[in-house]
């Protein structure tokens, strides 16, 4: 569903990738509240127009992508853990608290899809909400010379 989305997206059609992505995820954790819980979701979506890499830091647990280049360095979004200067303070802007690295001592994630209970604060945007599903998204040049792979990451798993 996210890639339909993403593509019926007036951003997407625009070439304003990234805003697409950003407006995608949000829009995609609303359609699950209209479905059967997930546990867990994961979704990188790239794009090559003009040779760039749009990579989007999706929510969920050390998730990512990253590009490899032919020195075998990796070029990396930051992650999101709840005790993050800036999520801690959206986390408790909106009424929660960090300890231990778990919002409310219960998810360690800052950023899913999903867990809409951490979602419920009604004077509160989407993105002001403790766990938000607005992902970082990135842009940066392919050298499709020097860059030879692309990783997608979750969980650890490489």
């Amino acid at each position: 569903r996210l890639p339909k989305i993403l593509k019926t997206n007036a951003n997407y059609k625009g070439g304003r990738y990234e805003l697409a992505l950003q407006e995608a995820f949000m829009a995609f954790d609303d359609l699950l509240l209209t479905r059967e819980s997930i546990r867990e979701l994961i979704t990188i979506r790239q794009s090559y127009p003009n040779n760039p890499i749009i990579k989007a830091n999706a929510p969920g647990i050390d998730s990512g992508c990253t590009a490899i280049d032919i020195r075998g360095q990796l070029r990396r979004l930051a992650s999101h853990p709840p005790d993050d200067a800036d999520e801690r303070a959206r986390v408790e802007n909106a009424g929660g608290e960090v300890v231990s690295e778990r919002i409310n001592m219960g998810v360690n994630v800052s950023r899913a899809f999903g867990d809409h209970s951490y979602k419920r604060n009604t004077g509160l945007s989407k993105k002001e909400q403790m766990i938000i599903a607005w992902p970082d998204v990135k842009t940066e040049p392919l050298n499709r010379t020097t860059d030879t792979a692309l990783v997608l990451i979750c969980d650890g798993v490489w």
